[in-house]
Parts: C-alpha cells; sequence; structure tokens
C-alpha cells in the first residue's frame, strides 16, 4: 500500500515537472496563444493587417517555445504553411511598407501573390487607375493576370541545387538552338510559344539583376 503511493506521489511529482518544462505552458506564451487566437476568431479572410499581427505574434513566440513550434502551430489551429505565408508576409511589410500600406485593399490573396513579383513588375501592374479592377477581381483571374511577372524564387529556397538548375537551364537553351521553327505553322501555337518566350525573358532578366 505504501509502495502504490509513493509511486502515485513520484508520478504526480514527475508530471508536475514536465507541466513545468513545457514551454507551451509557459504565461507569456499562453498570452500570446490567447491573443493569437482572438486575432484570429474575429479575423476576415481577405484581412491584411490581421495576417500582419498574427505574423508578428509566431515570430514572438517562437523562440519561447523551444522546439515545440508545430505543436503550438496545432494549438492555434493554424498549418505551418499559412503561418510561412504570416511571416513572409510580415518580412515583405517591413521592407516594403508603403507598398503594403497603399495596397492592403486587395487582400491578403492577392497580397501574398505580389510577393512574388518585383519592384518593376509591381509598378507596372499596380497603378491607382487600374485599383477598382483589382478589387473587385476574383483571385483566380488575378492569379493568371500576375503570372507572367513572377520572380522565380532562389533555388536554395526551394530545395533546388545551383548545379542542377544551370544544368536544365543548358538542356533548355539546347532545346530552344536544335528547335525548328519552321514546324510552328499554326498561328496559335506560334503565338503561345512567343508569350512563353515573353516569360522566360522576364525571369532571365531578374536573375541578372540579382547577380
Amino acid at each position: 500500500m505504501f509502495g502504490r503511493a509513493r509511486s502515485a506521489a513520484v508520478w504526480r511529482a514527475s508530471t508536475l515537472k514536465l507541466e513545468r518544462a513545457d514551454p507551451l505552458q509557459d504565461p507569456k506564451v499562453r498570452v500570446l496563444t490567447s491573443r493569437y487566437l482572438s486575432i484570429r476568431s474575429a479575423m476576415h479572410r481577405d484581412d491584411v493587417d490581421a495576417a500582419l499581427r498574427l505574423a508578428e505574434i509566431l515570430e514572438e513566440g517562437r523562440p519561447r517555445v523551444r522546439g515545440r513550434y508545430l505543436r503550438w502551430l496545432r494549438e492555434l489551429g493554424t498549418e505551418r504553411t499559412t503561418a510561412g505565408r504570416y511571416v513572409r508576409l510580415r518580412e515583405f511589410a517591413m521592407r516594403h511598407a508603403r507598398f503594403v500600406a497603399d495596397w492592403k485593399d486587395v487582400g491578403l490573396g492577392k497580397m501574398h501573390r505580389l510577393i512574388l513579383i518585383d519592384g518593376a513588375g509591381r509598378r507596372q501592374l499596380m497603378t491607382e487607375r487600374r485599383r477598382p479592377e483589382l478589387r473587385a477581381m476574383f483571385l483566380d483571374r488575378f492569379m493568371a493576370l500576375t503570372r507572367p511577372y513572377l520572380v522565380a524564387q532562389s533555388p536554395r529556397r526551394r530545395g533546388a541545387r545551383p548545379r542542377s538548375v544551370m544544368r536544365r537551364l543548358r538542356r533548355a537553351c539546347d532545346g530552344l538552338r536544335s528547335l525548328p521553327l519552321r514546324r510552328l505553322r499554326n498561328p496559335a501555337e506560334r503565338e503561345h510559344f512567343r508569350r512563353e518566350l515573353g516569360v522566360a525573358r522576364r525571369l532571365i532578366a531578374a536573375w541578372l539583376r540579382r547577380l
């Protein structure tokens, strides 16, 4: 009987010690969790300001949870990819505060897309004259509209190795050199090929500016 009581006491003590060691139970983390859930529950899905506040909480809380970040995200009811998008949006807003302040009315989904466009592309696309049209535009149409302006992400960030990217680029160049243009007799095919070359030219120009 005494042994059982002692075992129960040891178990309770170890459980209490684990609870105290759990960074998610830290009072400061609990405050951040409460703030996050409160903002998210009242958040409109296209609210850029709310997304920036959520990103601020995530960045403040991540070092406090000490390796329990994914478990904290589950408690927050937020997917890892969604959290990453919030954080990238905040990083973009810190570099381009005026642009985000001027264009946040287009909505969160479109703002996430605009992060992937360089400054020249944004200036060409986001004009004051087009503001009403861009605000009212459905997201899928906005995605199609902005596709030619997209800048490829860094190969290291995407997980691709620079050497493999270079090999694919050389193969693409070899394919272009050997392409018999006389076979492109269909006007629709020629126009499609011209558009694809335009996209490639903008991507190459963006990379050359970075190098």
